[in-house]
Order: C-alpha cells, then sequence, then structure tokens
C-alpha cells in the first residue's frame, strides 16, 4: 500500500520521457522542415509519412499515453518570425500527472500546464 503510489509515481516519469522526446523530436523535424522551405509545418505526413493531420499518438511500449500536436504555426512576416508550437497533451491514466500538457515552441522555449515542478 505504502509502494504503489512511489511505483505509479516513476511509471508517469517515464512515461513524462516519452512525451518529451516526442517533442524534441518533432522541434527537430519542423527546424529540419524550415532549412528547406523557409516555413514550419503543421501537416503531419510531411514530417512522419504515415499520418497527414495531427495529433498523433506517442507510444509508450503498446499504449499511448500522450498525443503530439503542432497547435500553431505563423508564417514569417516582416514584423515577426515563422513560429510553431508544439504540445504533447496527457491521456488515458496519464492524464492525472501533475504536470499536465507539455510544450515547446520554435524558439525552444519549454513548458508544461501543470503546477508541479521539475517537470520538462
Amino acid at each position: 500500500m505504502i509502494a504503489y503510489p512511489a511505483y505509479t509515481g516513476n511509471i508517469q516519469k517515464a512515461r513524462r520521457s516519452d512525451a518529451k522526446n516526442a517533442l524534441l523530436d518533432l522541434a527537430g523535424r519542423e527546424e529540419k522542415y524550415y532549412s528547406l522551405y523557409n516555413q514550419y509545418t503543421d501537416n503531419a505526413g510531411l514530417l512522419y509519412g504515415d499520418s497527414n493531420t495531427f495529433p498523433l499518438n506517442v507510444q509508450s511500449s503498446d499504449t499511448s499515453y500522450y498525443r503530439v500536436n503542432v497547435t500553431d504555426v505563423v508564417a514569417a512576416s516582416a514584423a515577426i518570425p515563422a513560429q510553431f508550437t508544439a504540445t504533447a497533451t496527457p491521456t488515458g491514466s496519464q492524464s492525472t500527472d501533475a504536470c499536465g500538457i507539455f510544450s515547446i515552441t520554435s524558439q525552444g522555449v519549454t513548458s508544461v500546464s501543470g503546477n508541479a515542478n521539475n517537470c520538462w
């Protein structure tokens, strides 16, 4: 009974790592796309090839506990550079995690929607 909360906390922490790695991979793919086309994209097929639309599931073992999405793509203008924001939203049993939704921007700024410390 005492060990179960610690066990579930460790499981949630491991799943967070999968979500963070998926976001970092997505950000890298967006930068590669930007270097070729001078813009970011919200078309998953161009980045991953198997699906044309976000959100995409983040697999942990055989189950998905997060869904990644490109939530905001802004084209460059005279006033602002091109930008994107990507998120990893917890699903299923991971939705009770205190970190909440992970996000990363084209500037490399990371954040979470929850109130927990040390999520990133």
